[in-house]
């Protein structure tokens, strides 16, 4: 039961990511009201907000608005610039923006004088963020949290960046220097701006930019060893995963105390993590720590992947259920402290390292601190330099109808092609950790939803969004896998396990559909798409079929099941068969129906396209099927 446990949580873990985006909806203010009665000098219209990311802005000086038409209308009739802000509750840039410019009275005037000002968290609006991030990404060959641009009050993106220091500094244009400059332009060139924004958006409908793919690319390397692993590309490619996953466990990426990984390094010998620890990157690493493990039977794997289920468990589980998507980078540095600095509690100071080894080696005077802070060149205003981690680029290391769930709402915000694909791949995972059949039955109604809110029944490919949204200028499809595979990858993988489940020639033209609608992409830039490509294999190599007829709750069946989880097989499909014929799977699966105990015991099938080979109950037996 261990290896269901942990295979469970894994798929939590990579799922609620997605379910979590948003934990709560908006209300909508209508003024902007300054009051010392609430204990703050400022309260806007985010205090009605049920989003973490934008409460933490609720009492700036800045007037700011949430994304709606209440903004779109005040831009329009006073014919102002909108400025857009994107970030989410746990970016420590973001932090670091708001105490340098969005707390600063000067500048929060300036904003409110010259622009209508809204703040969108891109966890609870990912279309947003999406279409704006790819603006950015395109114009400044970057891109990242937080996201600043400024629109047309149509909605059109004319500048756009990231940070801004409050004045010119690190060779960049200050906030208040950009703020100034963009409201002169707009007084005096607006044609020039607003035909800018229309060229701007007429290239975005015809271009796309990368992202960096670097957890993503771990699972496909782990499945590209399994279906070549004869070959020396299939070896060289464990070989490659194995080394990267071991010096990640071993550095300073990965919190060797409270168990987890952080979000990225910012040097290149990852000594030093950027301290911010995300939800969707545990459950992407527990999984291939235990695809690892599954592999190599190293205990080193399986000791990371059960530190990091630990981590989730503990930090990010929240006692009404689910999980938090992400730890906030920054934190008091004391108890008594009032603000907050990246890392703070995951770095010692030099007091607190002589304070806890203060003993002595024997036979010296040396205390184990003195060892301790030579070896590691502890100093009394520390050994990092925070000044030289600014990185503001790439990194080396680094989101019926589906809701997002909420804790407190008036209107919840309808599912994106991500929230979809993930709980589809979840489901299927979870029911071969429970073998609950309500799991799978789920599993099909949120695919045919999802056909019917997302397919492009002209180009083929999934949308990101329904359309639903006239503010949303852009109906994009996500074509590169970042921090998370895109829905378009995990969907084609989807379809294909689903097709051969259920034997559906639907699902698998579909899932054609899609890896052709994306071949130009696979065939020059196969980086940018490593989970597509795992789908790809997926759907070229006829998958196993493993069934094991057998009671649930006997112990034949039981180590059957443990049997066939103790080996890495991506290429399979797994079913259990309780001999209900009035159950889910019997009635939409023929191929059931005719499978027997063999002597009267738990049997284990390997098939291949609904043709079986003989069935066997020892466990030996089965081994020997699986190896081959």
């Amino acid at each position: 039961m261990e290896a269901h446990r942990c295979l469970m949580v894994s798929l939590l873990c990579n799922t609620f990511r997605s379910i979590t985006r948003s934990q709560q909806f908006r209300l909508v203010n209508s003024h902007f009201i300054r009051t010392m009665a609430s204990g703050h000098e400022f309260t806007n219209r985010l205090a009605k907000e049920r989003s973490p990311y934008l409460l933490q802005h609720a009492h700036n000086p800045v007037d700011w608005y949430p994304w709606g038409e209440e903004a779109f209308a005040k831009a329009k009739k006073e014919n102002k610039l909108i400025f857009l802000s994107v970030g989410y509750s746990t970016c420590h840039w973001c932090h670091v923006m708001e105490r340098e410019s969005f707390e600063n009275r000067d500048i929060g005037k300036l904003m409110n004088e010259h622009f209508v000002n809204i703040k969108v968290d891109r966890e609870e609006r990912p279309d947003v963020d999406r279409v704006y991030m790819t603006f950015v990404q395109a114009t400044s060959g970057g891109g990242g949290w937080p996201m600043s641009v400024w629109l047309t009050p149509d909605l059109k993106p004319v500048v756009g960046a990231t940070y801004f220091p409050p004045t010119d500094k690190y060779g960049r244009p200050g906030f208040g220097t950009i703020l100034t400059l963009l409201a002169k332009q707009w007084q005096e060139q607006r044609d020039q701006l607003n035909e800018k924004g229309t060229m701007i958006l007429d290239a975005l409908m015809r271009a796309t930019q990368l992202q960096s793919t670097d957890t993503v690319l771990l699972s496909f390397l782990l499945r590209y060893h399994n279906f070549y692993k004869e070959t020396s590309e299939g070896k060289q490619a464990l070989e490659m995963c194995l080394h990267t996953m071991r010096m990640m466990a071993k550095g300073g990426v990965y919190d060797h105390v409270s168990q987890g990984f952080h979000r990225y390094s910012t040097d290149r010998v990852w000594h030093v993590p950027h301290f911010e620890k995300m939800l969707y990157d545990q459950g992407q690493l527990v999984s291939a720590y235990i695809t690892a493990y599954q592999i190599t039977k190293d205990e080193f794997f399986a000791e990371v992947a059960k530190e990091i289920i630990q981590y989730v468990c503990r930090d990010l589980s929240d006692e009404s259920g689910g999980f938090y998507s992400a730890e906030d980078a920054d934190s008091l540095p004391s108890h008594d402290a009032k603000d907050k600095k990246e890392g703070a509690f995951c770095v010692w100071t030099e007091k607190e390292v002589r304070e806890l080894l203060c003993d002595k080696l024997e036979g010296t005077d040396v205390s184990l601190s003195d060892v301790f802070c030579r070896h590691f060149n502890v100093r009394e205003g520390g050994n990092v330099s925070f000044e030289q981690a600014r990185h503001l680029g790439r990194v080396t290391w680094t989101e019926g109808m589906i809701y997002k769930p909420v804790k407190i709402l008036s209107q919840p915000i309808g599912g994106f092609i991500d929230d979809y694909a993930f709980i589809i791949s979840a489901l299927l995972d979870l029911y071969e950790a429970s073998y609950d059949q309500s799991w799978l039955e789920f599993a099909v109604q949120l695919q045919e939803k999802q056909d019917e809110l997302f397919w492009d029944a002209e180009m083929a490919g999934y949308f990101s969004a329904t359309g639903k949204d006239d503010s949303i200028l852009l109906r994009l499809k996500e074509d590169q896998d970042g921090a998370e595979p895109s829905g378009n990858s995990v969907a084609a993988l989807n379809l294909v396990r689903l097709a051969r489940l259920f034997n559906r020639q639907d699902w698998k033209e579909k899932a054609e559909k899609l890896l052709t609608a994306f071949s130009d992409r696979l065939s020059k830039i196969p980086m940018a798409l490593p989970e597509m490509i795992s789908g790809l294999m997926f759907y070229h190599k006829t998958p196993q079929q493993i069934i094991v007829r057998g009671e649930r709750a006997s112990e034949e069946t039981e180590a059957l099941l443990k049997c066939i989880h103790a080996h890495h097989l991506p290429n399979k499909v797994l079913l259990l068969a309780d001999g209900d014929a009035e159950s889910f799977l019997y009635k939409n699966v023929d191929l059931l129906k005719s499978l027997e105990m063999k002597d009267g015991k738990s049997t284990g099938y390997v098939c291949e396209n609904f043709e079986c080979q003989l069935p066997v109950n020892s466990l030996s037996q089965l081994e020997e099927l699986l190896k081959k």
